[in-house]
């Protein structure tokens, strides 16, 4: 049996992706709309056998940097909860 972690598994399964927050600053909007402009051009100039490569690359990135978010995530979690730990235990003294 494969253990998976209770935080992970509240990141994959407890959190709703809506609820994945994402920046709402403009230096986010305009990296979004700059790489949504550079794509539509590599869409535009790339052969058609070109594009299915950028597509599959892009699929793998999106999956690369998912396992990055849910571990920083889990990292995040974990700091929060000793931090919280030490707290509490530094109250009892």
């Amino acid at each position: 049996m494969n253990y998976k972690s209770a935080i992970l598994e509240l990141y994959d399964e407890g959190i709703p992706q809506a609820e994945k927050t994402r920046p709402e600053t403009e230096e986010y909007k305009a990296a979004v709309r700059e790489m949504e402009q550079v794509r539509k051009k590599l869409e535009e100039n790339l052969p058609e056998a070109k594009v299915k490569l950028l597509n599959q690359f892009e699929s793998a990135y999106n999956q690369y940097t998912g396992c990055e978010l849910a571990e920083s995530y889990r990292q995040g979690m974990c700091l929060g909860i000793r931090i919280t730990a030490e707290a509490f235990m530094s109250g009892k003294e």
